[in-house]
This record gives structure tokens, C-alpha cells and sequence, in this order.
């Protein structure tokens, strides 16, 4: 994915199904008013820490990346409100941990639930409250 992407300033959706994307570039923490980002299927394995420059993004959607781990700064996307994961092993509590006030998420065994329930069904994020 080409840095110009920092050019599309209005940008509010960004959708990318594409099995060959493999990186983000930091250039991604510039779209100051982008909601949902999509990337399903890539081949994502880790997001620039750029991303929590994000502060408008209520969805993101990573269903199907092999993403290995979460970079800390998703902590700071005060907006997000729904983070798609389904088929992630790297779901744990240390990567659960800044995501606990989600109104809805999935998991490798669960699909859209509320966090507060989460540890009853997944077992993998037993540190949410």
C-alpha cells in the first residue's frame, strides 16, 4: 500500500481484501477521519503503532489477518466501538487488556458479543471485567 494514502485526507471507509497486502504504512495514522478500516484477508501479520492515531475509528476489522500480536496504541482509539478478530491465535488477556469497554467484538471461538461476557465464552481473554 502506497504512503500516498496520507493524501486522501476525507477519507471515512477504507476497504482492503486484498491476500497480498502485507504492511500498513505509518502513513495510515494521517486520515484523520477514517471510521472503519477493513482489512480482511490480508496478510497483515503486525499494524503500524500509527494506528492509534485513529481517534475517529469505531470499526476495525482485521477477521482473517495473521497478525502475530497488537501494538499497545490501540489503546488509544477512544472512538472504536467494534473490533472484528475472528481466526486470530494471538488473542490473549495481555493483548485483550486495553479493550474491555468494546460494545462488540469476535474472537477465534466467539462472535459478536459484549466484552463483559467475553471471558465466560472465549476463555482466552479471562482479564476483562
Amino acid at each position: 500500500m502506497p504512503a500516498e494514502i496520507a493524501r486522501l485526507t476525507r477519507l471515512e471507509t477504507l476497504e482492503i481484501r486484498c491476500r497480498y497486502i502485507a504492511v500498513l504504512p505509518p502513513e495510515i495514522g494521517h486520515l484523520a477521519r477514517l471510521r472503519e478500516l477493513t482489512a480482511c484477508g490480508t496478510a497483515l501479520t503486525e499494524l503500524p503503532a500509527e494506528i492509534g492515531e485513529l481517534q475517529q475509528l469505531e470499526v476495525l476489522d482485521l477477521q482473517s489477518a495473521p497478525l502475530k500480536a497488537f501494538p499497545a496504541e490501540l489503546g488509544r482509539l477512544g472512538a472504536l466501538r467494534r473490533l472484528l478478530l475472528n481466526g486470530h491465535a494471538a488473542v490473549s488477556r495481555q493483548s485483550c487488556g486495553p479493550w474491555a469497554t468494546f460494545e462488540s467484538w469476535t474472537c477465534p471461538t466467539a462472535t459478536w458479543m459484549n466484552c463483559r461476557s467475553a471471558s465466560a465464552i472465549c476463555g482466552r481473554c479471562d482479564g476483562w471485567t
